[in-house]
This record gives C-alpha cells, sequence and structure tokens, in this order.
C-alpha cells in the first residue's frame, strides 16, 4: 500500500522553512516550464508505510513532551534552591523576632570613702 502525507508549513517553525523551500522550488519549475503554480500549493510527501510515519511523529512528540517536563523539573528545582538560599541569607541579617530584647548589665559602682 502507498500513502501520501501533506507537507505544510502550519506545524512549526521547521514545516513552515521546508514549506517554503518547496514553495520556491515550485516557483521556479513553473517560470522554467511556463506553468502556473498556485500561490499556496499543496504539497504531498509519498509513503511507502503510513503506520510507521504515524508512529515515529509519535514518538517524536513523546520524547519532546518528557524533555520539557525534565527541563522544566530542572528550572523549578534551581528556582526553589535559589529562593530556599536567598531566604536564608536576609534571615540571617536581621535579628529574631522571638528572642527577648537584651537588657544592658549595670555594674554596681563602689564608692570610694
Amino acid at each position: 500500500t502507498r500513502a501520501g502525507a501533506v507537507v505544510s508549513g502550519a506545524a512549526s517553525a521547521h514545516a513552515s522553512q521546508r514549506y517554503e523551500i518547496f514553495r520556491q522550488a515550485a516557483q521556479q519549475a513553473g517560470g522554467l516550464y511556463n506553468l502556473t503554480v498556485p500561490k499556496k500549493p499543496v504539497f504531498v510527501r509519498w509513503l511507502r508505510d503510513p503506520r510507521s510515519q504515524q508512529g515515529e511523529a509519535v514518538t517524536d512528540a513523546v520524547i519532546t513532551v518528557l524533555l520539557f517536563c525534565v527541563l522544566y523539573l530542572l528550572a523549578s528545582m534551581f528556582l526553589a534552591i535559589l529562593s530556599h538560599w536567598s531566604t536564608a541569607i536576609v534571615a540571617s541579617k536581621r535579628p529574631l523576632l522571638d528572642a527577648p530584647p537584651e537588657i544592658p548589665q549595670q555594674t554596681p559602682v563602689q564608692q570610694t570613702m
């Protein structure tokens, strides 16, 4: 069996760049062979096994999501450590609020006679 997949420029920045290259090639071929090319041509990529192509796309999507989750976890841990560390520094620079106020001790004055 054979199947085709439409090459779309709306999927991602890479797909948009790839679609633009195909569009420019179609314009050049149209000019060379005196063919009319629509403003937004539809490009089809022929596939031998569409299920394997779909499986690869799903695998790529899962890997991308997992990668973003790991990056988010690392960024969150970094910000949590930074927040904890900066709070500890600020707390060490100010006196404790729960500590009793220090009462200055008076030294007894000896009277000389």
